[in-house]
């Protein structure tokens, strides 16, 4: 019966707590998903720039020498820019004030000789080439690689990506972009509170 009595105190007190924190906390707009059109770059068929601006060239939609990211006939966004930046862009809207995870997938096809390549996604930048050791610089050169970055939203946002220096004969490749909302701060806030009530609460049961 103490037991019983303990776990109904607990968590009458812990529902107070937490009212009372959400309470204190000021409402924010619920985020939705970030709407990025022809993401795969298949629309309106396959191969397509459509949505996407590609200002200074350099970046075709086709399907990439090495394979493509679901099957080795899949097109995806080449970057294939030997001396200046080759940029692929487009505005979407979001909910300001909240932050959104973009993800894509990249393949890097750099030579060895492209030390100075790189391949930028908002805060993310990969490096192509190898280094002086004789090493790629990217540990997934040649394979398709899933990568994100944290976008602050200001109600519409440019998502951007560039390469530059690629070599002669090398590219990035790019596929599959998608922006998703990171958690809120008063989503993690009570979460943590219950998990640490819970613990609490079973070190007590067992003393």
């Amino acid at each position: 019966m103490k037991k019983i009595a303990l776990i109904f105190m607990f968590v009458s007190l812990l529902g107070v707590a937490l009212t009372s924190v959400l309470v204190g906390l000021p409402a924010v707009a619920k985020a939705d998903s970030i709407t990025i059109l022809n993401p795969s770059f298949d629309i309106p068929s396959p191969g397509s720039l459509e949505d996407w601006s590609a200002p200074f060239g350099g970046v075709t939609a086709e399907v990439p020498v090495a394979g493509g990211l679901e099957s080795s006939s899949d097109y995806a966004a080449v970057f294939s820019s030997p001396i200046s930046n080759a940029i692929l862009g487009q505005t979407v809207s979001d909910t300001a004030g909240h932050n959104y995870s973009i993800n894509f997938w990249v393949l890097d096809e750099t030579p060895a000789t492209a030390t100075t390549s790189t391949f930028t996604g908002g805060s993310l930048t990969i490096y192509g080439g190898k280094n002086a050791s004789g090493q790629w610089n990217d540990p997934y050169h040649g394979v398709w690689h899933e990568y994100s970055y944290i976008l602050n939203a200001t109600g519409n946002n440019a998502i951007t990506f560039n390469a530059a220096n690629t070599g002669s004969d090398g590219y990035f490749a790019l596929d599959q972009i998608s922006g998703t909302p990171t958690p809120e701060p008063a989503t993690i806030l009570l979460v943590g509170v219950g998990l640490l009530g819970l613990a609490v609460l079973g070190r007590k049961l067992h003393s």
